[in-house]
């Protein structure tokens, strides 16, 4: 290993890791979206759009098997139809069976090989992009590595 490859790995940050549920989270919130139609700096947009590829093409293994699961316990309408909660969920009949089913993988933890996005909050403000809600903003935290935070009040004095 040279100098410069030993150095280099010193350095490099922790890759972004979660677990299926919190990727799930995280893209049914369509918090990411949602701040991607911004006009973002551009490598901060590359870099979030990134993130989001990948984490669509590595949760959808879980989302197929959630969803055959899904099939499997949920209530059915005389047509056989799954029957829809009101928030658009569905209605599970056996709904131990089902988790016991989903559990072991839920929570593991897929690593998506990308480091935290630097999120510079104060020169985002400057460049007047407007900042998600602090509750959206949760969402995203386990996506990026912030900078400069600084409340509302003190940013506006």
């Amino acid at each position: 290993m040279t100098k410069a490859e030993a150095a280099k790995e010193t350095t490099t940050k922790e890759t972004i890791k979660m677990t299926n549920v919190q990727a799930e989270n995280i893209l049914s919130t369509r918090v990411l979206h949602t701040f991607l139609d911004r006009d973002l700096p551009t490598q901060t947009g590359y870099y979030l759009a990134k993130i989001l590829d990948t984490l669509e093409s590595m949760i959808r293994p879980y989302l197929k098997i959630k969803q055959k699961k899904i099939e499997k316990y949920a209530d059915r309408d005389a047509n056989g139809k799954l029957l829809k909660t009101p928030e658009g969920g569905y209605t599970i009949g056996d709904g131990i069976a089902y988790r016991n089913e989903l559990e072991s993988i839920q929570d593991e933890v897929i690593d998506l090989g990308i480091e935290p996005v630097v999120f510079d909050f104060k020169a985002l403000r400057e460049m007047g992009i407007e900042m998600l809600p602090t509750g959206e903003l949760r969402v995203l935290m386990p996506l990026i590595d912030p900078i400069n935070i600084e409340s509302d009040d003190k940013a506006k004095k």
